[in-house]
């Protein structure tokens, strides 16, 4: 599931759009990736301590320290995606050009993108900590009909905007809600409910503050380094007020 989701698109954007928005995506992916990294990490040094938690600890601590992972699990990765959206585009200029642009829609999806697939990293630690496999074993194959099926269909009325929508929409479609029923029912023994209105709730927040802080970066004149630092500075500040707030 996890490498047709990450590996289509570039296949399908050659195939239907052009080699050479291969090698724009390209340049967004490298920065997204290069962060990704960095933040999965993070994840995968607390999976034993979680396993340890899971056969130790008492199921309102399991559950509460899933909640706590949840909210800095969001925290880091809506203010990256933030980042992203705000200063791929001023990044990406200053290093290679104008001409290596996206419009500003393809990065609005590429930042989402990046977000669905980092805010599902708290429910899924904690569900390989818990040996919870088996359980959705069907769910990479629903991923893999689904990402196709979707990108194929909006490739054509949309270009390379399509191909990242299908993979967006194949995330919240199906691994969003899956991921934390099987580790809610399996382990906790109750609904997803709450977790799914936290993650709700967590996606407003990004989505408005992420707003909030492009209108106020745009508000930038300068250009060149100097440009980019100011954006920088701003990016770094408005979202983590917001979040801490």
């Amino acid at each position: 599931g996890t490498i047709v989701m990450g590996s289509t698109d570039n296949l399908i954007i050659s195939k239907f759009v052009g080699i050479v928005e291969v090698g724009l995506y390209s340049n967004y992916l490298m920065i997204i990736n290069s962060v990704s990294t960095v933040l999965g990490q993070a994840f995968t040094a607390i999976t034993s301590s979680v396993g340890n938690l899971l056969i130790m600890g008492e199921d309102k601590q399991k559950e509460d320290s899933l909640y706590m992972i949840f909210f800095v699990d969001f925290w880091l990765y809506g203010f990256c995606a933030i980042a992203i959206f705000c200063l791929a585009n001023p990044f990406i200029e200053l290093w290679v050009g104008k001409s290596y642009l996206y419009g500003l829609p393809i990065v609005a999806v590429l930042a989402a993108k990046f977000y669905c697939t980092g805010i599902r990293l708290a429910c899924n630690t904690f569900k390989s900590a818990a040996g919870l496999y088996m359980q959705d074993v069907y769910k990479p194959y629903i991923e893999v009909v689904v990402n196709l099926a979707i990108s194929l269909i909006l490739v054509k009325y949309y270009g390379i905007l399509g191909v990242f929508l299908g993979t967006l929409i194949t995330t919240l479609l199906v691994a969003t809600w899956i991921e934390p029923m099987v580790l809610f029912r399996y382990e906790f023994g109750k609904g997803a409910g709450r977790y799914l209105g936290k993650y709700l709730w967590y996606a407003c927040l990004v989505a408005v503050t992420g707003l909030a802080t492009f209108i106020i970066t745009d508000m930038v004149d300068l250009g060149g380094l100097g440009g980019l630092a100011c954006k920088m500075l701003i990016t770094m500040v408005v979202p983590n007020v917001f979040f801490l707030l």
